[in-house]
This record gives C-alpha cells, sequence and structure tokens, in this order.
C-alpha cells in the first residue's frame, strides 16, 4: 500500500477544542485553501531555495540570487517538528502534509514541515517554537511551515511562510531557543538575539501584497534582496510585494490604562457584570486594541476587538482571573500594549453568615445583638442598622407588651440575603422575655 502524499490529505479541524481527524468533507473555506496549499506544496518542496530564498542577502551584502544548487536538508532536519499547536479557539483548520502520521489530536499537536495552519473568522491559534518561543495567529490567516535551510546543523530550523492575515511573535531574552525565519513576499524576518529585551512582534499581510511589521520590544533582522538591517524597538515597517521598503514610522506609545484599575475585585451573583475598560486617549490616535487574557503573557486571549474610542463594556466574563492590556493604532502598525493590569471576577452566591446572641431580659428595651459578614448591610425590623467592620451590630428595640416578630437581615454586596426571625413576648413595659422558635432563614 502506498504512503499517503500531500494531495491525500485531509485538512483537520480543531472545533473549540476539539481536532476532528475524520472529516470525509472539506469545511467551509477549506476547498480554496486546500488547492492553494496543494500548489504551494508542490512547489516548495522541491527546492529548498524557494520565495525567500530570493531575497536572502548574500554576506557581501550585494543582490543575492536563488543557490538553485543548493543541497536538499538532512532527513533529521525535514523529519522534525517545526511548531507545536498549543491552542485553539474557534474552527482553526490543519492541512496535514502526511496524514498517516498523525496521532489522536489532542492538544500539543506536532507539525512538520509542508504542514499549515489556517484560522476562521473569530478563531485564532497559538502556536510554540522550540521550547519558549511562541506564536499567535490571529483570525482569517493562513501559516505554513517549512524545513531550514542547508547547513544550519545546530537545532533543526524553524521556517514559516504567512500567507495570508496577522501573526504575533514572541521570543525569549536570548532571541530564538531554535533557529526561526518568518517568510514574507522578498523578504525574511528573525530574532536577532537581543541580550536584555524579549523580542515582540506583529506582523500582517495587508491588501495589495504589502506586509507590516512592528517591532514592540527586542530586535529583529529584516534580510530583503538588497542586504539586512536591524529593526529595533518602537519601529514599524512596511514592504512591498518584493519585499521593497514602502514606509518607516515610529510606533505610537501605549494609553494609560484608567479602570478597573490593577487587582480590582469584581463580584456578582447570578449574571455576568459589565466591565468598564477606559484608557486615555494618545495624541492623534483614535483606534486602539483592547485585548482580555487569562494569562498574563495573553496567550489564552478571550477578547481581541479593534475600537474606535477610548473606551469598552464588557459583559461576557465569568468568575475568574484576568489581564487586559490595550494598544494605539496607526493604520497598519500597532504600537507597544501597556502594563497588563490583572482584575479578578468572582461569583458568590451565598448568603451571608448570621447569627443573633440572645436578647436581653434585664429591664427596658430589648436589645439586640449579633455577627454577620463583614461589609453586609444589616436590619432590624426593616431598619438599617450600622455594623461594625468586623460585622458586629447591636439595636435597642421599645416595644408595647406583648409578643411580636424579631426580624433580623444581612444583605451582601451582590444581594445575598441571610434572614433570623423569633417571636418575642413583651410582657410588661420593664422586661421582655423571649420565647424560643426555629430560626427563619
Amino acid at each position: 500500500m502506498n504512503a499517503p502524499t500531500r494531495e491525500d490529505a485531509a485538512p483537520h479541524v480543531w472545533r473549540g477544542g476539539g481536532l476532528r481527524h475524520d472529516l470525509p468533507v472539506l469545511p467551509r473555506g477549506a476547498m480554496a485553501f486546500a488547492l492553494l496549499l496543494v500548489l504551494l506544496l508542490r512547489i516548495v518542496p522541491a527546492s529548498p531555495a524557494h520565495a525567500g530564498d530570493a531575497a536572502r542577502p548574500p554576506e557581501a551584502h550585494t543582490p543575492s540570487t536563488p543557490d538553485r544548487n543548493e543541497a536538499p536538508a538532512p532527513a533529521s532536519v525535514m523529519d522534525a517538528p517545526v511548531a507545536t499547536l498549543l491552542h485553539a479557539s474557534g474552527d482553526v483548520e490543519l492541512r496535514i502534509a502526511e496524514g498517516a502520521r498523525r496521532g489522536d489530536g489532542n492538544m500539543d499537536e506536532a507539525l512538520h514541515a509542508g504542514d499549515a495552519v489556517q484560522t476562521l473568522t473569530r478563531s485564532r491559534a497559538l502556536l510554540r517554537i522550540g521550547k519558549q518561543d511562541y506564536l499567535g495567529l490571529g483570525e482569517r490567516s493562513v501559516l505554513v511551515f517549512g524545513a531550514g535551510r542547508a547547513g544550519v546543523d545546530t537545532a533543526a530550523p524553524r521556517r514559516a511562510t504567512l500567507l495570508a492575515g496577522s501573526l504575533s511573535g514572541s521570543f525569549g531574552s536570548s532571541g530564538a531557543d531554535v533557529p526561526f525565519e518568518l517568510e514574507l513576499p522578498g523578504a525574511r524576518l528573525s530574532p536577532a538575539g537581543a541580550p536584555d529585551d524579549a523580542l515582540r512582534f506583529l506582523v500582517s499581510r495587508n491588501a495589495g501584497s504589502t506586509s507590516s511589521i512592528s517591532v514592540l520590544s527586542g530586535r529583529a533582522r529584516l534580510a530583503r534582496a538588497h542586504g539586512a538591517e536591524l529593526l529595533t524597538a518602537g519601529v514599524g515597517v512596511t514592504l512591498d510585494a518584493h519585499g521593497n521598503l514602502r514606509e518607516r514610522r515610529a510606533l505610537p506609545p501605549p494609553p494609560e490604562t484608567l479602570a478597573p484599575p490593577g487587582g480590582s475585585v469584581v463580584v456578582y451573583r447570578d449574571v455576568p457584570p459589565r466591565i468598564a475598560f477606559t484608557w486615555g486617549a494618545v495624541g492623534r490616535h483614535s483606534h486602539y486594541r483592547l485585548r482580555v487574557a487569562s494569562d498574563v503573557d495573553f496567550h489564552e486571549l478571550l477578547a481581541d476587538e479593534r475600537i474606535g474610542a477610548a473606551s469598552r463594556t464588557l459583559s461576557s466574563l465569568h468568575a475568574g482571573e484576568y489581564y487586559w492590556s490595550v494598544s494605539s493604532l496607526d493604520g497598519r502598525h500597532e504600537g507597544r500594549p501597556s502594563v497588563p493590569r490583572r482584575l479578578r471576577i468572582l461569583r458568590d452566591s451565598v448568603a451571608p453568615a448570621l447569627t443573633v446572641d440572645a436578647l436581653a431580659e434585664a429591664s427596658g428595651p430589648v436589645v439586640v445583638r449579633g455577627h454577620t459578614e463583614p461589609g453586609a448591610s444589616v436590619y432590624v425590623q426593616g431598619e438599617a442598622v450600622a455594623a461594625a467592620p468586623d460585622g458586629t451590630f447591636e439595636r435597642r428595640i421599645v416595644r408595647r407588651p406583648g409578643a411580636f416578630l424579631l426580624r433580623v437581615e444581612a444583605v451582601d454586596s451582590v444581594g445575598n440575603v441571610s434572614a433570623n426571625a423569633r417571636v418575642v413576648i413583651a410582657r410588661d413595659a420593664e422586661r421582655a422575655t423571649v420565647a424560643d422558635t426555629d430560626p427563619e432563614t
């Protein structure tokens, strides 16, 4: 039986956390994607010096031409995983070059040269490169992986080509822990080994076949047909379809976050709260990107929105710990994000503790003493009673002789209520006794 070829492979679809390997037909949007990849995969493996290699600068910094005699990468390089799919949200399609070698589709899906990832509308994917470097694929994006060039004999080199959409990169303070290159039309982008700062960058493929690169921190090496240069933090460039520089500009500064402040705690009972995120406007910039994640590195994004105002209210965040950050947008470029702010949202459906001590039987008014949850409001006979910071309270009641129902309530900040009711018999104007009954809650 012949081994499956790239043309035999079918896409696998990750839908909200489960990778499906048994789809009998291509899902929506995948037919055109599959045709594109089939053509690409027929061209790319034929020669390691494919589209990006034409832009590889020579050592002498003179215009280069593709080396058609370059030897293919060793088998160990070709077989080594290029990346690992760690997380996917929404519908994410995997195009597998050799489908027979894939496992059960759990998390940590290994991706090899020739494999590809496509995100659909409102979907994202997080990939790990090596041990500590990451790529985040935005919605409606296509990323294809390739083998490294011959001559790199350290660790297995990683190469990826962004065909459409957007990509973010996060590399450790030592640069990449394995060699990595991101290929764009006429150019290659790679970590430059910044010693003191981690590399963070954003790349997008734009309309008109242009590409935009924003370096948020660290340094990156941009190789083009006429040489290579270092891109430092705070710089954004736009390249045309041949890798020529069309624009260079300074990135906008991060906005000042206003609310909710770092360390805020929001509590709700039944319905998730409406959280108003606000920040200060940055100069002439009127568009911003708000991100909310469950981790401080913003790998597990829960909200990622581009907004034409300096505020946004979200009501979809349930109980949990979150981090939020905002950045300014300047045309095709995005500036450095603000310092992440931590936000905790708690769900509280438990009524506050409430105890009512024995009522005083000495002559005079009935004295009600008790204790409740600190911060809860206390009501005796429907009237508010001031409680001490530790939750203790006291109230004196003057009643005519006879029985009456004494009701004490405690209400916490989200509306949970505890009640204690008992019958009190005032026998004369001087004394009152308590007829014990089962407490009402």
